[in-house]
């Protein structure tokens, strides 16, 4: 199919460049038609420190996520270079995505061929969750660049001898690391390279000196912000002893990422079933190699990965593996890509070309589900903001995530958010009930109340609010038009199914009560 393009009789590195061209576009218009935003948790933080490093204002926190400077230093230095707008707060981890697709189109295309690097590309760029966390103010799509990047060094270090390739491997390790503290644990996967390949090489010291270099950078930081060099260590054992290891917070079974990929295919769809099939149509040539070819290499870094993420103990009393998170399913993402390209090269051509159009079409249909489920849950909190905008004199309570999301507007409109006029419930003080008698908003939005741990349990309104009215939802974006195409074309889909998309279509009910603050829950 690919070899009959007149494009493939070009140059060889023209070729490289219009494949690169064209995949990345396919991937940038994916990514803005299913452009997610703000979602009023980490991102807030994100954002709030990015800004902190766009006005040269640099603090210490007690929360790891606002001391993740590979994030932040970057972001907060393209706000300051473009502006503060919702795109540009978003541009680094959509940048990293593009990034990182590049990146394994580039490893296997040299380490194995053209076609399966236009496949591999093609699954990368198109996996739901790859797609989904590219459009969110998050970490995620930043320490998988890194990663990938590290990994790649590596093998072209191991392949050629180049010391800088080493010390560059070394430099994107401590960049994961600056990016976030716990992917630290994906250094483990390097340290199985010498008991899997049987070698040992003196250049590896050149890796060691870059991570060095990132780490006594670190180090540097803290001091300046916090006058502690370990003051990010001293915070995220901290943390991880008192939510995950004391308080039981989080996901530890080995066998989560394993159900996520192969069982709730939501976010990757059947492209790690294709890498399964790749990885075992291989399996023969990678043990009869004596040399590190690139399908060796990419089978010891997709299984390396796996074992270390899903298997590390971080404690042994009690016995807690790793921490786990749909959203870490990012980190092996892309050899699960090449590994699902080696398959379709592997498999007949007429039912190689299904699968492909199979795993593309269903993967885009995720993506734009993945979306429209996000935009629903923020429906309201963003209706809320425009809400409030109408009505300054009047404050509004309501959940933490409306709080959130009015807060994430307010920054990016240069405003802080010590003066919202949203609130949540849970940071409304006695003192201002008792002593305000100055009427306002309050609303129980069924969508996101309960969401955060810190949300008051609210079944219905006290009897003293009066006029209630529904509040109406904020454009969910164009998965919304997409979504109804389908539920009105698509009249053989099961009940069950449809039931499932409609539920989709509009967020739970979000009404809006008159109160009185000085008794807001209706006392006297």
């Amino acid at each position: 199919m690919i070899a009959n393009f007149p494009i493939a009789y070009l140059d060889r590195r023209y070729r490289f460049s219009l494949y690169l061209f064209i995949i990345l576009s396919i991937a940038l218009a994916t990514r803005l038609v299913f452009f997610n935003g703000p979602f009023g948790s980490d991102d807030l933080v994100y954002l709030r420190r990015s800004l902190d490093v766009t006005y040269g204002e640099w603090a210490s926190a007690n929360y790891n996520g606002a001391l993740r400077y590979g994030y932040n230093i970057p972001s907060g230095f393209i706000l300051y270079l473009f502006g503060v707008n919702l795109f540009t707060a978003n541009l680094w981890p959509l940048l990293c995505s593009l990034i990182e697709i590049a990146l394994v189109f580039r490893f296997v295309w040299n380490g194995i061929n053209h076609k399966t690097a236009i496949y591999s590309a093609l699954f990368l760029a198109l996996m739901p969750l790859h797609v989904a966390v590219s459009t969110r103010l998050h970490a995620d799509p930043v320490v998988s660049m890194f990663l990938t990047f590290s990994f790649i060094a590596f093998f072209k270090a191991e392949t050629t001898g180049n010391k800088l390739a080493y010390f560059l491997t070394g430099i994107a390790l401590g960049c994961v690391f600056w990016v976030k503290e716990l992917a630290v644990l994906t250094f483990s996967a390097f340290l199985l390279y010498p008991l899997i390949f049987r070698c040992w090489k003196f250049g590896w010291i050149y890796l060691v000196f870059g991570g060095l270099v990132m780490l006594l950078a670190h180090f540097a930081l803290m001091t300046m912000i916090a006058g502690d060099p370990l003051h990010a260590f001293k915070t995220v054992i901290g943390q991880l002893n008192r939510s995950f290891i004391g308080g039981n917070q989080g996901e530890d079974s080995p066998w989560y990422y394993f159900y996520y990929l192969f069982f709730d295919i939501k976010h990757t769809w059947l492209i790690p079933v294709l890498a399964l099939y790749g990885i075992c149509a291989t399996i023969k040539t990678i043990f009869s190699e004596r040399s590190v070819s690139a399908v060796a290499y990419a089978a010891y870094w997709l299984v390396s990965l796996l074992l270390v993420l899903s298997f590390f103990p971080v404690s042994l009393a009690p016995l807690k593996f790793a921490m786990k998170q749909s959203n870490y399913l990012t980190l092996f993402l892309a050899p699960i890509a090449v590994f699902a390209g080696i398959a379709i090269q592997r498999l007949p051509r007429k039912l190689g070309h299904f699968l492909v159009f199979l795993a593309l079409a269903g993967a885009i249909g995720l993506s734009f589900l993945e979306q429209q489920a996000y935009q629903v849950f923020t429906a309201n909190s963003r209706a809320l903001v425009a809400f409030a905008e109408q009505h300054p004199q009047r404050l509004v309570l309501g959940s933490v995530n409306n709080r959130n999301i009015a807060c994430v507007y307010a920054l990016l409109g240069g405003d802080t958010c010590d003066r919202l006029r949203i609130n949540d419930f849970a940071d409304i003080t006695a003192e201002l009930t008792s002593s305000n008698s100055e009427e306002a908003y309050a609303v129980i939005d069924r969508e996101t109340l309960g969401w955060s741990p810190r949300d008051i349990k609210l079944d219905k309104a006290p009897n003293c609010w009066r006029d209630g009215t529904l509040l109406s939802p904020a454009d969910s974006g164009n998965s919304r038009a997409l979504l109804t195409l389908v539920l009105n074309s698509a009249t053989f889909l099961p009940a069950s199914l449809k039931n499932k998309l409609q539920s989709l279509q509009t967020p739970q009910p979000a009404t809006l009560y008159r109160v009185d603050l000085n008794n807001l829950w209706c006392e006297g």
